[in-house]
């Protein structure tokens, strides 16, 4: 395969037919994979911050291992980023990234379904509260139909992310640069 850094993705250059009510809408994948098939996978890698509030203003590195599952919260991001990236984009290739144990790379499938849902609530928003110029309450979403559905379906796409692959630290490419995390001496 091919990988390439691309920009923004402008939804309207990829998309047909789009949810009334839905603003202009883009997504920047850190990458493109492009295969001899043809297919498309984006590319997205996540660095897990290292550290930890101690108190008092101090800092603590905290050496987490390289989580082989997906966050809820990266699904819609990554959606966007599949839809974004047209019809040949059927997933998402997802870099867990810690700062000192290694890396998890993770493949998860466009769910199309999850996609018209999530665009439907983007253009509710943006029809309700954006082009209306009236802020949102807190938790907007609550009691709406069909809004524990979309928690609900976010998790179980989350959940069919699957590993393709566990890299140890000491086969990462680091800065031969990297030095202390902290500058205090």
């Amino acid at each position: 395969g091919r990988l390439c850094e691309v920009g923004m993705l402008a939804l309207e250059a990829m998309a047909g037919e789009l949810p009334p009510g839905l603003p202009a809408i883009g997504a920047s994948p850190d990458g493109l994979m492009t295969w001899p098939d043809g297919s498309v996978e984006v590319v997205e890698v996540k660095c897990r911050s290292p550290f930890r509030s101690v108190g008092g203003g101090q800092m603590q590195i905290l050496h987490h291992a390289a989580s082989q599952s997906l966050q809820a919260h990266h699904v819609p991001q990554l959606q966007l980023h599949m839809l974004c990236a047209g019809p040949a984009c059927t997933s998402a290739l997802v870099v867990l990234l810690t700062a000192t144990r290694g890396a998890s790379l993770l493949r998860l499938p466009r769910d199309d379904a999850y996609i018209d849902d999530m665009l439907r609530w983007a253009a509710l928003f943006n029809t309700r509260h954006v082009q209306a110029g009236l802020p949102p309450p807190m938790n907007w979403w609550r009691g709406e139909e069909g809004h524990e559905e979309l928690l609900r379906a976010t998790r179980r796409v989350a959940e069919s992310a699957q590993v393709v692959a566990v890299v140890e630290e000491r086969e990462l490419q680091r800065s031969p640069l990297r030095g202390a995390f902290f500058c205090d001496g």
